[in-house]
């Protein structure tokens, strides 16, 4: 996995743990729990700051079996994570020559778009929502409510849908201003 990673984001500085520590080692733990040990450790040591990063202060590897962590954690971090998760610039060049296909299908030029991207995430992610939350998943209705906000909120929108449910997409989503990207070709609704 590291592997993978590092070729789409080199700039990771990730501790990778070796391939048996997941199945042998590592134990579950729900966030709220682990936080509390992180914070009780780094109390111990220093003066807390949620945007500081340290080193790891825990003896065993933990899986986090629940809610990964709180937004207002998170957000503290973002410049860190937007640091950490920067495409290589193979991944960039290919996303411009998506995008840009995509809008040529539009006739709109980059600089006259707001590009809005939408990733719908289907086939195995249908069986994980009801399987592990008991729900359904969202209708084609939340989509265009989302496409709906950002037409009212934003000048000249146009929304790039990618998706591994390609077809499903194209069959929800009919207006002029949805263009599809996917790994073979871009399409026109």
């Amino acid at each position: 996995m590291s592997d993978t990673l590092v070729a789409i984001f080199p700039k990771l500085s990730l501790p990778v743990a070796t391939g048996e520590c997941y199945p042998r080692v590592t134990h579950s733990e729900s966030f709220a729990k682990l936080y509390m040990k992180l914070f009780a450790k780094s109390a111990d040591s220093r003066a807390l700051d949620d945007t500081q990063l340290y080193p790891y202060p825990l003896q065993q590897s933990v899986y986090v079996k629940d809610i990964p962590c709180p937004s207002h954690i998170l957000i503290t971090m973002r410049d860190h994570f937007r640091q950490e998760f920067t495409f290589n610039q193979r991944v960039l060049r290919k996303a411009k020559v998506q995008v840009a296909a995509a809008l040529q299908a539009l006739n709109t030029a980059l600089r006259d778009a707001t590009i809005v991207t939408v990733h719908v995430r289907r086939t195995d992610y249908l069986a994980h929502v009801k399987n592990y939350y008991k729900q359904s998943p969202v209708k084609d209705v939340y989509y265009q409510r989302a496409f709906n906000f950002f037409r009212n909120r934003t000048h000249n929108p146009v929304f790039v849908v990618t998706s591994d449910d390609p077809e499903w997409c194209k069959n929800n989503f009919k207006d002029k201003d949805i263009v599809y990207a996917d790994r073979a070709s871009t399409y026109n609704a």
